[in-house]
């Protein structure tokens, strides 16, 4: 008899509640998002259960620390949101997987209203823009139905395209909507910077994890943990519509709850609501307030005088126009860039005094000058005794470290028209002005490491100049020597044939025969300024054609005899010359790409994704790594120049 009555007052239970939906539903509103940035004043965004979609807005009860307060109820706006839906196309999700994926995706774009932007990005091996944002469903449906599995997992990449997306969209409403069913394994982000990114971002994340062998559940739940997300387990393929139908109830059924707190540091949130006869109830949310409650301050009443103090003139008015923001002038960085412009402009102008071409002397001045030629000559004149003095010094400094007679060599084996000491003044001039480049628009470390780069690349470049113009000295020698014997069968003399050199020749051989002849005339011996030439030059050639000449002018014979055949045995050597740099060209090639390969790929990697490389600059192991493999490249670099060099 007992029994019986617990039976009937069981059942009369569950007619009551299938009789009262509001007895049965006591949960279901969701708190997404509390804004505390304009505290005391809170603002907080819930959503409500499925069944409300559409329906009149519901009768909210918020409760701070168990006090009722007191609150404005306002429905979020649907065509503000922005919503990124990321799909997993790897090859795990080859089948029914993706299918299912592609029906519930499709299902959650026909469900969305007019006027909601959506974006599609699908995620394999690397991340791909299938539709950009857009409120055309055609658009978005077609570009699901394209989508195939294929691939590795690049999760973090995919999260990365969905971020530089919403960016560059309005804050509000930012969405993030995740269907995969397995770890991220190739991209090239890593997941602490993906979880900086989406902390950053300040979207609503949703993530649908598909039960597999390859899911990464700690990993997927970091991150909705870092966005302020939740992760939803799918045991099967077949719930993913259901899931994403509730998604999207959240998305459209949206309230935002604003009242004036009175509570200080950790408070505790609850938001009840009653609609349609259905109850539910918010999970108890611990939020942080500033530490002392603001006090509200009404604002006062404006104070009105009985007399005016005073006649005031009002301000002038300003002319419409163009307003121009001056702040940035008084920055140390608009200081810095005038500094450098000044600088700039100074150095060229000292550069131009310093390479300027002596000017004739002769003529004298008159009383009928132009006054402003004469200031404007002798500005000139002390501009040019500065370059003359910082001259005069860099020069008295090579010779103290012996170096005149080197740096002297280079520069006339180069055929430039300086003194050691103007080349010095110049280089030093470069250096400052790239220096004070790197230094405004980069760091003080990279603006002396420019300057030092100067200083490396200035020698270099001064030693090729000057093998380019030895090997091109070589190339002339042959047609030089065939003028010099055709010149000495016309009866000239060797003086007159090496003159005829002087003015035939084309540069460098003109230059260099012309300055024998002027040597010769101010009575240096012939055959120490031939030696001197071939010194000079670097010429191996020119040193026999020297040799043959002294050697003539000692036992006597036929110069222009002894001329063809050196001449002869000159272009023999120079035909095996270049057929040995045509059969080593390969060589060459492969050597100038070996060696700048390096440089290319960090060019690259720094334009493509600079955190990988910055993680080399933020440790003393990576520093290390840094110097290695500069030393290593260096090193790599000589001994294929020491392979391919040929001597002949």
């Amino acid at each position: 008899m007992k029994a019986r009555r617990l039976t009937g007052l069981a059942a009369a239970l569950v007619l009551i509640a299938l009789a009262n939906p509001a007895f049965a539903q006591e949960e279901g509103v969701t708190i997404e998002e509390v804004d505390v940035r304009s505290a005391p004043t809170v603002s907080v965004t819930v959503s409500v259960p499925r069944q409300l979609v559409g329906q009149e807005a519901p009768d909210f009860v918020l409760t701070e620390d168990g006090v009722e307060q007191a609150v404005s109820v306002q429905a979020a706006a649907a065509d503000d949101l922005k919503v990124v839906l990321l799909v997993d196309v790897s090859g795990s999700m080859r089948g029914e997987p993706l299918s299912a994926a592609k029906e519930a995706v499709g299902s959650f774009i026909e469900q969305m209203p007019a006027g909601v932007e959506m974006a599609v990005v699908a995620f394999g091996d690397r991340p791909s823009l299938a539709a950009e944002f857009t409120d055309n469903k055609q658009t978005l449906l077609a570009a699901v139905d394209q989508l195939s599995a294929r691939g590795e997992t690049a999760l973090y990449d995919g999260l990365f395209t969905a971020a530089s997306l919403l960016r560059t969209e309005a804050e509000e409403g930012r969405t993030i909507l995740l269907v995969s069913d397995g770890g991220d394994t190739v991209s090239v982000n890593s997941e602490e910077e993906t979880q900086s990114v989406l902390a950053t971002l300040g979207a609503a994340f949703y993530a649908i994890e598909l039960q597999s062998p390859e899911n990464d559940s700690e990993a997927l739940q970091r991150l909705a943990n870092a966005a302020g997300g939740t992760v939803t387990a799918a045991d099967e393929p077949d719930v993913l519509e259901a899931l994403f139908g509730d998604i999207a109830a959240q998305l459209l059924n949206r309230y935002e709850l604003t009242y004036t707190s009175a509570a200080a540091g950790s408070t505790s949130l609850r938001v009840s609501m009653i609609a349609q006869g259905v109850t539910a109830t918010s999970v108890a949310q611990l939020i942080e307030l500033p530490q002392e409650a603001l006090p509200i301050i009404p604002d006062p009443p404006p104070v009105i005088p009985d007399e005016p103090v005073g006649a005031v003139d009002p301000p002038p008015s300003l002319r419409p126009g163009i307003s121009i923001e001056l702040g940035w002038l008084q920055t140390r960085s608009a200081a810095w860039l005038a500094f450098g412009a000044l600088f700039l402009a100074l150095t060229s102008l000292f550069v131009v005094i310093a390479l300027r071409p002596k000017s004739n002397r002769q003529g004298r001045s008159t009383l009928f000058d132009d006054i402003p030629q004469r200031k404007a000559q002798r500005k000139k004149s002390a501009l040019a005794g500065i370059a003359d003095l910082a001259t005069g010094f860099a020069e008295k400094e090579l010779q103290r470290h012996d170096r005149l007679r080197s740096v002297n060599a280079a520069l006339e084996r180069a055929g430039m028209a300086v003194r050691p000491g103007e080349f010095l003044v110049l280089v030093a001039s470069i250096m400052l002005a790239v220096g004070a480049l790197g230094l405004i628009l980069l760091t003080p470390v990279l603006g002396a490491v420019l300057a030092l780069v100067v200083l490396f690349l200035v020698p270099l470049w001064l030693t090729s100049k000057g093998d380019k113009r030895s090997a091109l000295f070589g190339e002339q020698l042959g047609d030089n020597l065939q003028l010099m014997s055709a010149s000495l069968r016309a009866g000239h003399g060797l003086l007159q044939a090496i003159d005829a050199v002087a003015q035939e020749a084309p540069s460098p051989s003109s230059e260099e025969f012309q300055r024998i002849k002027v040597e010769t005339h101010l009575g240096r011996d012939l055959g120490d300024s031939l030696k001197a030439t071939a010194e000079r030059v670097k010429s191996e050639d020119f040193r026999w054609v020297a040799e043959a000449i002294e050697i003539h002018r000692e036992i006597g014979g036929d110069l222009a005899q002894i001329l063809d055949a050196v001449n002869e045995t000159i272009r023999d050597r120079n035909k095996i010359r270049r057929r040995i740099k045509s059969l080593s060209a390969e060589g060459r090639i492969s050597a100038v790409m070996l060696s700048l390969i390096p440089i290319f790929l960090i060019i690259v990697i720094m334009l493509i994704n600079p955190s990988y490389i910055g993680e080399l600059t933020v440790s003393g192991l990576g520093q290390g790594l840094i110097i290695a493999g500069v030393i290593s490249w260096f090193l790599g670099v000589v001994w294929m120049k020491k392979i391919i060099r040929l001597d002949f």
